[in-house]
C-alpha cells in the first residue's frame, strides 16, 4: 500500500469509478427507500470520475486547476439536476416547453454537462503538454 502522501488523481478516480460502479449494481437489486438518492449520486459520480481518470497527467500525478474546477462545477450541475428531478417529480410546470424533471434531465444531465466539460477542457487545453512517454508499445 503507497503511503498517503503518494496518492494521486489516478487513485483517486480508479477508486471512485469502483464505489459508482458498485453502488449503482447493488442499488438495482436492493427495494429499500434509501436506494433512490444513493443511485442518484452513483450516477453523478460516475462520469465525473471517468473523467478524472482521464484528464490525469501521467507525468506530474495531477490534474490542473482548471479541469479540476471544471470538473467541480459539472459535479455541481449534475448534482443539482439530480435533485430537481427528485423534486419536480410528477410536477405538471413546464419548462421550456417539457415537465420541469424532463428538462432537468435532458439539460442538466446532458446538454449542459456537455457543453461545460467540451469548453472547460479547451480552455485549459496545452498543445505544449503532449506527452511523448505515454504511448504504449
Amino acid at each position: 500500500m503507497p503511503p498517503l502522501t503518494s496518492v494521486t488523481a489516478r487513485h483517486v478516480a480508479l477508486i471512485a469509478l469502483f464505489a459508482a460502479a458498485t453502488t449503482t449494481l447493488v442499488c438495482c437489486f436492493v427495494d429499500a427507500p434509501w436506494t433512490a438518492p444513493v443511485f442518484a449520486a452513483a450516477i453523478v459520480a460516475f462520469p465525473i470520475a471517468l473523467m478524472l481518470l482521464g484528464a490525469g497527467n501521467r507525468r506530474r500525478r495531477s490534474v490542473s486547476g482548471g479541469v479540476l474546477w471544471t470538473l467541480v462545477l459539472l459535479s455541481l450541475l449534475m448534482a443539482g439536476s439530480m435533485a430537481g428531478l427528485f423534486l419536480w417529480r410528477g410536477e405538471d410546470a413546464l419548462l421550456l416547453g417539457l415537465p420541469a424533471a424532463a428538462a432537468a434531465f435532458i439539460l442538466g444531465l446532458f446538454l449542459l454537462p456537455l457543453a461545460l466539460s467540451t469548453l472547460g477542457f479547451a480552455a485549459t487545453f496545452d498543445p505544449g503538454a503532449d506527452d511523448q512517454g505515454d504511448e504504449t508499445p
